[in-house]
């Protein structure tokens, strides 16, 4: 959270941002955003190249999307081109 605080920062008040990471790295990031516990971080999915939508309303984030793959190809689509 700190270094996430940090980019922020180092930005406009009201810039966008994009943050690339691992999902090990930006799960614990949604566990806090969502008010839930580390120890149950397993419990949500991200799949490959998944997006998510946060934003930082003074020190709190809000979600607003998880987990979005709708920008990728499905596998059906990719078999029939």
């Amino acid at each position: 959270m700190a270094a996430l605080e940090s980019i922020a920062r180092s930005n406009p008040a009201a810039s966008t941002l994009l943050v690339c990471s691992h999902n090990f790295v930006f799960l614990p990031i949604l566990c806090h955003a969502l008010d839930i516990s580390l120890e149950r971080f397993r419990e949500l999915r991200q799949g490959t190249a998944a997006l998510n939508t946060l934003y930082l309303q003074g020190r709190h984030l809000r979600v607003e999307v998880v987990n979005d793959c709708s920008h990728l190809c499905r596998q059906e689509e990719k078999k029939t081109e």
